[in-house]
């Protein structure tokens, strides 16, 4: 299981200040929902892709559940869960802001229109009122910008906490 938190900082910063986070206590197991104060487990790296250029090495900090005996990893709100590439060069590419790959912008577009109707549903909990044109693609565009402009970390955070899965999974 994987749990976002905001850790203010850039993934370049994260990188270099990872030892300085204050990671949140956790006393309820995201997994078995036991009341237990969660415990340290050490850390893994993976790698986060903020650009096309820059390639980034993380340390994920992960806890142990003392009662269903599995861990969790504690990711920082700029990675989603499963992907390499952060969650603003995801979306940034979706809008067409930043360059990507050719086969990694089609990846990344079936992912978010399997997904559509679960984020259109999650903003209009967060109280989305705009219209939204018929069209799949430019309906999705119209999501896209509603999440960036709303805090795509913010967004992201919520809806993992909301629905225990990413915007991006299916």
């Amino acid at each position: 299981m994987q749990v976002l938190v905001d850790v203010h900082m850039s993934p370049q910063e994260y990188t270099q200040r990872f030892r300085e986070v204050e990671w949140p206590v956790l006393e309820t197991c995201p997994v078995c929902g036991a009341r237990a104060r969660l415990l340290g487990h050490g850390w893994y790296s993976r790698n986060a892709l903020p650009t096309r250029e820059v390639e980034l090495v993380v340390r994920i900090h992960r806890l142990f559940c003392p009662v269903c005996l599995r861990t969790v990893s504690v990711l920082p709100s700029f990675l989603l869960p499963f992907f390499q590439h952060t969650a603003r060069f995801v979306v940034k590419s979706l809008l067409g802001k930043v360059k990507s790959y050719r086969e990694l912008l089609r990846f990344h577009w079936r992912r978010f229109l399997k997904n559509a109707n679960r984020v259109l549903a999650f903003l209009r909990d967060l109280d989305m009122r705009e219209h939204l044109p018929e069209d799949g693609k430019e309906r999705a565009m119209k999501l896209l910008g509603s999440i960036e402009t709303s805090g795509l970390e913010m967004f992201s955070m919520l809806f993992q906490k909301h629905y225990h899965r990413g915007f991006m999974a299916i």
